[in-house]
């Protein structure tokens, strides 16, 4: 009967570190989990921003082409009226 309380006893303690070894597992794997998803958020919030500032660079962009455009047809239009045969801006025509 010895050998068999000694076994039990083992047993016993094996079983012991068996579940603090197992809550550790569950417990890291939900810090895992949970900091997975934060970086997930992280990174979907720093791709939202980086869309946001190629959108608003792009629509300056645009902006400023379109200002452009705008300019050098005013300009021109004052070269024709004024009888100028080759535009007097340095930007190349778009006449």
């Amino acid at each position: 009967m010895d050998d068999y309380e000694k076994l039990q006893w083992e047993l016993q303690e094996l079983y012991t570190v068996f579940l603090e070894r197992f809550r550790n597992l569950e417990y890291l794997e939900m810090e895992l989990d949970h900091f997975d998803r934060a970086e997930q958020e992280k990174m979907e919030d720093a791709d939202r921003q980086l869309k946001k500032m190629q959108r608003r660079l792009r629509d300056e962009v645009r902006a400023r082409a379109v200002a452009s455009i705008y300019l050098c047809s005013s300009l021109c239009e004052r070269d024709r009226r004024s009888g100028t045969h080759a535009p007097t801006h340095t930007r190349r025509s778009l006449c």
